[in-house]
């Protein structure tokens, strides 16, 4: 139905999840990794808050090191959209290990506006050298992505 809304009327309030230590096993990436998760979502009367914050805890044998925040606050009725997100991920992280990366990956991506006139950017590094400047532009339902990407750099 094109004139359903977005989100559904739905409510879901989780006030505060804290997982202290998840262990990812090393037959899961290929080295023991220990995750904290902090974060939060509620999502009400059409409107979507998420919050969360990871961080892969890194000590005497076990790798570590990366960092995951985020931030969303939708409200498609009303026409808002805001989007905030980091990655910094070392080589010899869980991000690293997962998808073969070789180099650190710091990564963002943001914006605000909205539903019909959001303005973001993604940009990003690996390995210290530029792996993406893109703006983001979405427009009515037309999303459109300018700028540079370097998937060469990708092992």
């Amino acid at each position: 139905d094109p004139n359903a809304p977005i989100l559904p009327d739905l409510d879901i309030d989780i006030g505060r999840l804290t997982v202290a230590r998840m262990v990812l096993a090393q037959p899961v990436t290929g080295a023991v990794h220990i995750l904290k998760i902090d974060g939060a979502t509620h999502i009400a009367e059409r409107r979507a808050q998420v919050t969360a914050s990871v961080v892969a805890l890194a000590g005497r044998g076990i790798a570590g090191g990366d960092r995951l925040n985020f931030k969303l606050d939708a409200v498609p009725d009303a026409n808002r959209l805001d989007l905030d997100a980091h990655l910094v991920a070392p080589a010899t992280g869980v991000v690293a290990s997962m998808s073969g990366l070789k180099a650190p990956l710091d990564f963002s991506i943001g914006g605000k506006g909205s539903w019909k006139a959001w303005q973001g950017k993604a940009t990003g590094t690996l390995g210290g050298a530029s792996f993406t400047d893109l703006a983001l532009t979405a427009n009515s339902g037309t999303f459109t992505v300018r700028g540079f990407a370097n998937p060469g750099l990708y092992p």
